[in-house]
């Protein structure tokens, strides 16, 4: 099924500035012409509706095929900083408090405890002083880990890469795994 098109508008409408917009092509440009960046796409919304759109450089470098708008892209890790914007976004509108207990929004993750012994064959834990914040998953100061991250007993208590859990976790089978895991930290 096609993806239906964003409806448009005209940067001034939506309050941009055509001219200043322009500077982020010429931007992209700089970086595709002194190679540091093989290419970019980018596009801006505001109120709903998209202002301001452009592709710059290639899709691939040594063929020199042309980067288009509707290009794909593979993103790995930058699920992260998707994620912490949409966080913050809640937080603007005061849906998700930075301080609140990780736990408040996953139940699941109440009640942890923190290893004492970092030790390939055994595991020793505490009750945690504090539960971990919504600001400490943003930080990456939660004490959470991947199991391939380490070779202590506690860090194989936790899921796999995220690509591996992905594949062989559900969400539920992934905050189950992760309540019972120990932190690496407080």
């Amino acid at each position: 099924m096609p993806t239906p098109a964003l409806p448009d508008a005209k940067p001034e409408d939506v309050g941009l500035s055509t001219k200043r917009l322009a500077r982020i092509e010429a931007a992209l440009q700089r970086e595709v012409s002194t190679g540091n960046l093989p290419g970019g796409a980018i596009g801006v919304m505001r109120g709903g509706r998209l202002a301001y759109s452009t592709a710059v450089g290639y899709r691939d470098a040594t063929s020199k095929e042309p980067l288009k708008i509707d290009a794909l892209f593979s993103i790995a890790s930058m699920t992260k900083a998707m994620t912490s914007v949409a966080i913050m976004m809640l937080h603007e509108e005061g849906r998700v408090l930075l301080g609140d207990p990780a736990s408040k929004y996953l139940p699941e993750l109440a009640g942890q405890k923190v290893a004492t012994v970092l030790d390939p064959a055994r595991v020793e834990t505490k009750p945690v002083s504090r539960e971990f914040t919504v600001q400490d998953l943003l930080r990456h100061t939660s004490g959470l880990t991947y199991s391939d991250r380490g070779a202590s007993a506690a860090h194989k208590m936790h899921p796999g890469g995220s690509v591996r859990a992905m594949i062989t976790l559900s969400k539920a089978e992934t905050l189950a795994k992760l309540s019972t895991a120990p932190l690496l930290f407080e």
